[in-house]
């Protein structure tokens, strides 16, 4: 194995061992300070948005700015910068941060020797297989033994829901209740399950409260990931219980996400297997910056080479082929056709992939968008949590003129986010997708509402500001849509009336024509 050390300046920044270090000793770091120094100099080839690095360093928790300003203080004098020099981070207004020092990557071999052969195996399997997970029997903390079938049924829920996660492999529940009560090491557990990751915890009823204590663990290492504490009303149970399993589900799989793709950021291009390509692909595609996608589209292209029978590689290789339709960056015409083949070919390789009926729905809507919600249904059919699934249903719906439904998909699409990749960086596409709902049934101020929280969100979503300027134009706010436009053609050069006539998938000539009258109003030449 490896790890990076980053030089700068005076300066190494060890990956691996966590630590900061110049010709005057060890710089001790905070961790947070030192994720958010990590993921600047890793990231410094462009400016990282302040939404991006609350994401990375504090995992989505909503914090202050002030948090952040404190940090980036930290790391500044713990580097000998400082916010008026910014020799090494720069700020720029309104648009985030970027490490500006040149640096020099080194990979440094890691002592990692396995302690016996059957460590070695467990080790050489989680690193070629995607994640695995396995639960833990809760425990009973609350000294009453007719509180053991409640944690116990706790476990069990929890164990079924993460199992739907078609991403993720859950260990059964035989397998992990073999240990119940058990004093066993936590990473002898996972060689025993073959996991990488192991979730703990306990249950404690006291006072009519229920008390739920979580700990997520690296099954390698031993190191705990993420904890979390509950504390709400025991009655009435079954509602209570069916809740906190929703919520455990929704918050440690973003966790897993994370990890693996922290994991697969930190190894070079070349060691990696389909599965982490297909990570690195998504936190790319993510980011909807057309070179980014780009990247991860030629991630995809090389993963499906080297594992061709991979159904879901293939499915995100079509997933990403028509978002560069849908951005406005590439033409229908020569790549709808090509999305729709490898998604096809998904299906062949696994007819029950969610991702494959996804793929194939998502670029049916670029050729009849009515046609395309049977093909979605399918996918939510095969992973009821698939939140981009109904994203896509209310885009459909509502370029097929159903715009009413459109809006009740949106609000599905919302709930369930937490628990799907392909929707980590759809921020600012359900209101994106209810202001084009709000454009179809001539609710053009309250479109224009939506469009603008959609900006506020994905500033640099091209889809959004498109959103925004046709409510604005048949609202009859004139200058405000022709600044859209202006926006538009920065984001998405391509824009053009032959664009539109190519592009535009209305299925209703009414809606079609305010489409292009919309447009007209804003300027487009």
């Amino acid at each position: 194995m490896a790890s990076v050390i980053y030089w700068f300046e005076a300066y190494s920044l060890d990956v691996d061992r966590r630590e900061l270090r110049s010709d005057a000793g060890l710089h001790p770091l905070e961790p947070q300070v030192f994720d958010l120094l990590e993921y600047l100099v890793r990231h410094r080839d462009r400016v990282v948005s302040r939404d991006e690095l609350f994401n990375a360093v504090w995992q989505g928790r909503l914090v202050s700015e002030a948090s952040l300003s404190t940090r980036l203080n930290a790391v500044r004098c713990a580097i000998g910068d400082s916010g008026r020099e910014q020799r090494l981070i720069r700020t720029f207004r309104g648009k985030g941060l970027r490490f500006v020092g040149a640096v020099r990557e080194e990979l440094k071999a890691v002592n990692v020797a396995p302690r016996s052969a059957a460590e070695a195996e467990h080790r050489a399997w989680m690193l070629q297989e995607r994640p695995a997970l396995a639960v833990l029997p809760f425990a009973n903390l609350s000294g009453n033994p007719r509180q053991e079938s409640v944690a116990d049924g706790f476990t069990e829920n929890l164990i079924t829901s993460l199992a739907q996660t078609h991403w993720l492999w859950v260990a059964s529940r035989s397998s992990s209740f073999a240990y119940k009560g058990k004093a066993i090491e936590t990473t002898r557990i996972a060689r025993k399950l073959h996991v990488r990751y192991v979730l703990e915890g306990s249950l404690r009823m006291t006072d009519g409260r229920l008390r739920l204590s979580v700990h997520l663990v690296d099954g390698l290492t031993g190191y705990q990931l993420w904890s979390k504490s509950y504390d709400v009303s025991a009655a009435p149970r079954r509602v209570v219980h069916d809740d906190l399993v929703q919520q455990v589900a929704a918050a440690i799989e973003p966790q897993l996400y994370l990890s693996e793709r922290l994991g697969a950021e930190r190894k070079p291009l070349a060691s990696l297997n389909t599965w982490e390509r297909m990570v690195r692909a998504l936190s790319l595609m993510n980011s909807k910056d057309r070179r980014l996608v780009g990247t991860a589209r030629q991630l995809m292209q090389r993963a499906v080479v080297l594992d061709p029978s991979s159904a879901q590689a293939n499915s995100l290789l079509s997933f990403i082929t028509t978002l560069g339709v849908h951005q406005g960056w590439r033409r229908r015409t020569r790549e709808i056709p090509l999305a729709l083949q490898i998604a096809r070919n998904a299906l062949a390789l696994n007819v029950d992939e969610p991702w494959a009926h996804l793929a194939l729905g998502y670029a049916r809507i670029w050729v009849r968008p009515e046609e395309a919600i049977a093909e979605l249904l399918n996918a939510l059919s095969r992973d009821p949590n698939v939140a981009v699934a109904h994203y896509l249903i209310a885009l459909a719906s509502a370029w097929a003129g159903q715009g009413a439904s459109a809006l009740g998909h949106a609000d599905m699409a919302d709930h369930l986010s937490p628990r799907d990749l392909l929707a980590r960086g759809n921020t600012g596409a359900n209101n994106n997708v209810r202001a084009t709902a709000c454009f179809a049934i001539g609710r053009h101020r309250e479109g224009i509402g939506f469009a603008r929280k959609a900006i506020i969100d994905s500033p640099s979503m091209p889809t959004a500001y498109r959103a925004f300027l046709i409510n604005a134009a048949l609202a009859g706010d004139t200058a405000e849509a022709r600044a859209g436009l202006r926006t538009v053609l920065r984001l998405a050069p391509n824009m053009s009336w032959g664009w539109i006539r190519e592009t535009s998938v209305w299925g209703r000539d009414e809606d079609r024509r305010k489409y292009v009258e919309a447009f007209r109003a804003a300027g487009l030449k």
